[in-house]
């Protein structure tokens, strides 16, 4: 793992969240801290063929984990001068929440980084900022974590190809005549689409009349004669719900074509 890469990447997630417009999602546990610098790697290695870290991930308890840029993240986060809060929980261990107070940081780390980095956690925080749950989702329908199990480390597919853009070709000007017929098609175009809003403002203005609904005899054997459609209803029971260990390497996990 490289460590000045590793804490520039947890600098630059907490100052990018510093700029969400809401106050209360600029502050940022370690879970999504880490979560944050998982997906930044795996962009990475998607666009580049190598992570941005050299993190080695690994399947364990809520997701991808690193016990290495776990333990890096005081010392990175007290370099920028973030807050940290200590959380008291009589449910698990207390928890963390770092905060920024420099608003202005994430420009100046952002140009130490690569694109496949700050273009994806600009995106990602912005979607999830602290909200846990999305987040944790969002990990877990990753492809190394989708052909993973409890434990083990992650493998990251293979770099995507790129796909290069044929360049623009410059359009030949038009001559006079094709202006004139240009301009005029267009007005035709504009024409057309004024009508149709005219006629779907009259539509809308026209007053709606609604018919109170019946709940007579007829309606309730109607209801009792949908719901036979479906049986005998299911009983309730009591048990242990066990799951084989082979569910994880199941091509269910991670094959779109099997369901």
């Amino acid at each position: 793992m490289d460590i000045q890469k590793t804490d520039l990447i947890l600098q630059y997630i907490l100052a990018l969240a510093s700029e969400e417009d809401e106050y209360v999602h600029r502050d940022l546990g370690d879970i999504h801290l880490i979560k944050y610098a998982y997906l930044a790697d795996l962009s990475c290695h998607n666009r580049e063929g190598e992570t941005f870290t050299g993190t080695r991930w690994q399947f364990y308890k809520f997701g991808p984990w690193s016990q290495e840029l776990y333990t890096r993240i005081d010392t990175a986060l007290v370099q920028i001068d973030a807050e940290k809060k200590t959380i008291q929980s009589q449910f698990e261990d207390d928890f963390h929440r770092w905060h920024l107070q420099d608003r202005d940081l994430a420009d100046e780390l952002e140009r130490r980084l690569p694109v496949c980095v700050s273009s994806i956690l600009k995106k990602v925080i912005h979607d999830h900022a602290n909200d846990t749950p999305s987040l944790l989702q969002r990990v877990y329908l990753t492809e190394p974590m989708l052909r993973a199990a409890p434990g083990e480390m992650l493998e990251f597919p293979e770099a995507k190809e790129v796909k290069v853009r044929p360049p623009k070709i410059s359009p030949q000007p038009l001559s006079k005549t094709a202006q004139k017929k240009r301009k005029a098609k267009i007005s035709e175009i504009r024409e057309k689409i004024q009508a149709r809003i005219a006629a779907k403002r009259d539509l809308s203005s026209r007053k709606k009349t609604f018919t109170e609904p019946r709940y007579d005899e007829v309606f309730i054997q109607g209801v009792v004669w949908l719901d036979s459609l479906a049986g005998e209803s299911i009983p309730q029971q009591d048990g242990e719900l066990l799951i084989a260990e082979n569910i994880w390497k199941s091509t269910g996990r991670f094959d779109p074509d099997v369901s």
